[in-house]
């Protein structure tokens, strides 16, 4: 019976899920985490300074290695137009537009400290994906509603199995895999 508490704890380990209210699991830039977004949230708090130019960026891949989805979110990048300066999201292989204001704006006081949750559910073959911005909901789509690239439901209907936060200009620093 000890062995199987201990091989059940170390697959909790491998997986790095938890839950609410254990604490934050840091991470490797560049580094693929076994996760499955099919059946879990995933929450990841994120700290950046004003006019850093950092952002969010998750990658989602499927047991083969293969996109299964991409998206970011942008802290006051200077674009140059009307939108500079505020909190902007990216999902590729869904939208056209590679960086958009999120409606309604969300607040730039909560900068340099966030937690953000991103939810993806999958049923009657589409796909709804919501970001909440420090339990607010920030974006809430249907991506056959919402998609405008033709290709979303090639990647966006894989099964995920890993996650990255790619070695980029990351703004995240820990997440929590909710169940």
């Amino acid at each position: 019976m000890a062995k199987n508490l201990l091989q059940i704890l170390l697959l909790v380990n491998i997986f790095s899920v938890a839950s609410a209210d254990e604490d934050w699991i840091a991470f490797t830039l560049g580094e693929k985490i076994e996760a499955s977004m099919d059946i879990f949230d995933l929450e990841v708090k994120t700290e950046s300074k004003e006019g850093s130019g950092q952002y969010l960026n998750v990658d989602m891949y499927d047991g083969d290695g293969e996109n299964a989805g991409q998206f970011f979110v942008f802290f006051d990048y200077s674009f140059g137009g009307p939108d500079d300066g505020k909190l902007k999201y990216g999902i590729k292989n869904c939208l056209e537009e590679t960086w958009n204001t999120f409606e309604p704006e969300l607040s730039k006081e909560k900068v340099p400290e966030r937690i953000w949750r991103f939810s993806l559910s999958k049923a009657d073959g589409d796909v709804r994906f919501v970001i909440y911005d420090d339990e607010n909901e920030a974006l809430n789509i249907l991506m056959s509603e919402t998609c405008d690239d033709g290709g979303w439901e090639a990647v966006w209907k894989r099964e995920i199995t890993h996650i990255e936060f790619p070695d980029r200009f990351s703004a995240a620093e820990v997440y929590i895999i909710l169940t």
